[in-house]
């Protein structure tokens, strides 16, 4: 085990962050402001949690996420399939509804949109952005669903999601806590960062039927996953705005600010 002084320590942030060159910094932006904004992105090796409650579209953020980044972007998607996915990715570059193109309500009286998903199908542009879906919904799945996704070059690999996994025969956290720490593991020996997406658990509504602001202990069956994250964002619906709002609630340089996001007509997330 290395012993460092101070002085090596600073040292390396100086060449880790390209202090006095005129170089990219070694971190990769992920697409997901409340990550960027906060430090420019995750180096390679960390891991961050962006935690949600259940239709509030998690799915659709992290696709927006990794459309807008630069960095290749890898999704190990034990959610949906690709034509699912790939629905989304039309309809948001076309401007559609994709629930709408899901089930073919693209009849005549709505010619435009016809026009308009045909003309993003033929423009629709190479993209660094590789998915895989796992058939396997456990351990074996997971590390060879990370190990393609390094090999295709992705530098950023999103999680969607961790309660999906199973099968291991362990209590349910102690279940959770291994898929996390094996995700964080292999992103890490790869040199990559990864991004784990959460549920939340059940929360009680406030008088009136509204639920309340979710806070690090409402993550679902986490134990303490957030202690092992560089970064931490919630995201909740706020019905009342008609908006997904996002806070930073744990961040190694601080946390707290708001974001927020609205659905667009296409059903992606899109920030205001």
């Amino acid at each position: 085990m290395r012993v460092y002084t101070l002085k090596e320590t600073v040292v390396e942030a100086a060449e880790t962050l390209r202090l006095f060159s005129d170089e990219p910094a070694l971190y990769y932006p992920t697409g997901l402001a409340p990550i960027d904004d906060t430090l420019g992105g995750l180096f390679p090796g960390q891991i961050a949690i962006l935690a949600a409650d259940t239709g509030v579209g998690k799915s659709r953020l992290v696709l927006g996420a990794c459309i807008a980044s630069p960095t290749p972007s890898g999704i190990l998607c034990f959610e949906d399939g690709p034509e699912t996915m790939g629905a989304r990715a039309l309809a948001g570059c076309a401007k559609v509804d994709s629930r709408r193109m899901l089930r073919k309500h693209l009849d005549p009286l709505y010619p435009q949109e016809v026009g308009a998903i045909e003309q993003a199908f033929r423009d629709f542009p190479e993209d660094n952005i590789r998915v895989v879906f796992p058939k396997s919904r456990n351990l074996d799945g997971l590390r060879k669903g990370v190990e393609a996704l390094c090999a295709s070059g992705s530098k950023v690999i999103w999680f969607d999601y961790i309660q999906k996994l199973g099968g291991s025969g362990m209590d349910r956290r102690g279940e959770i806590d291994t898929f996390f720490r094996t995700f964080h593991e292999s992103c890490d020996e790869a040199g990559v960062a990864g991004i784990v997406i959460s549920q939340f658990k059940r929360r009680e509504p406030r008088k009136g039927g509204s639920l309340p602001e979710p806070q690090l202990n409402d993550l679902k069956e986490s134990g303490d996953l957030e202690n092992a994250a560089r970064f931490v964002v919630l995201c909740w619906a706020d019905e009342s705005m008609g908006t997904v709002n996002a806070r930073v609630a744990k961040s190694t340089f601080g946390g707290g600010r708001r974001y927020y996001y609205r659905t667009a007509p296409s059903g992606m997330l899109e920030e205001i």
